[in-house]
């Protein structure tokens, strides 16, 4: 796909499937924890909120971090890998702000460690699917013609 759809592509399953699992590595193992995806830019980078004393934060300084989106019931999912940066900006914030965040933040924008983190995408590959009655259709079709049946989309995105 090319760069420009790609980007469109990646900002339209992320930001209709919102919460990812964030994955890092902090020492011999991975980490995934679930993040909330503030926005995607029309650049392509993707954009979270957190504590600065939070481990993921730890993690967002030129480190490679693995998002993993998956919306079961519309059979969407998207795999990004990018590069972290721990971003300390108080007018980028007010930008990204929802309310919905005072949940995690109750001090909202005045949270004394409130951070962002920015995740420059190197690579993302998606899959969107069909529903399960499509999905079970599909099987049984391919096994009576012997030929292989249609499942959904599958893409590598170009970033």
């Amino acid at each position: 796909m090319k760069e420009s759809n790609s980007i469109e592509k990646l900002k339209e399953l992320a930001e209709s499937i919102r919460i990812c699992m964030y994955c890092t590595h902090l020492g011999p193992q991975e980490k995934a924890r679930p993040m909330s995806t503030a926005r995607v830019e029309e650049n392509g980078d993707i954009w979270f909120f957190t504590s600065a004393a939070h481990d993921v934060a730890k993690t967002a300084n030129n480190d490679v971090v693995h998002l993993l989106y998956s919306h079961n019931s519309h059979e969407d999912y998207l795999s990004v890998k990018g590069t972290a940066q721990l971003v300390d900006d108080r007018k980028k914030a007010e930008e990204l702000w929802n309310p919905i965040l005072n949940a995690w933040f109750p001090k909202g924008l005045e949270t004394p460690d409130l951070r962002l983190i920015r995740v420059e995408p190197t690579y993302a590959e998606y899959w969107e699917g069909v529903s399960t009655v499509r999905t079970i259709f599909e099987a049984v079709k391919a096994k009576l013609t012997g030929e292989e049946g249609s499942y959904g989309e599958h893409g590598k995105l170009s970033l």
